[in-house]
């Protein structure tokens, strides 16, 4: 019988999401399988409990959120 393990891989630098292919490529397969477990986690349950990556793309979409950047003639706000 086949035992199934889950890999659930370190941040990258600066809190972001890294896959395999991005783990792989500074970390040896070695490494990755001392990641493996047999425990399935939760998934977080509220936006207090995720882990909020701190990055370029993860500013903007925060900044994008908070404010209007763009307004039509008619004063409509909009984001290109």
């Amino acid at each position: 019988m086949a035992e199934v393990l889950q890999i659930y891989l370190p941040p990258a630098e600066g809190g972001a999401k890294q896959g395999v292919d991005d783990f792989l490529a500074g970390h040896s397969v070695e490494e990755l399988l001392s990641y493996a477990t047999c425990e399935l986690r939760e998934p977080p349950n509220n936006e207090s409990e995720a882990h909020e990556p701190d990055n370029q793309s993860a500013f903007l979409v925060r900044y994008v959120e908070e404010d209007e950047l763009f307004h039509a003639k008619d004063g409509e706000a909009y984001s290109p």
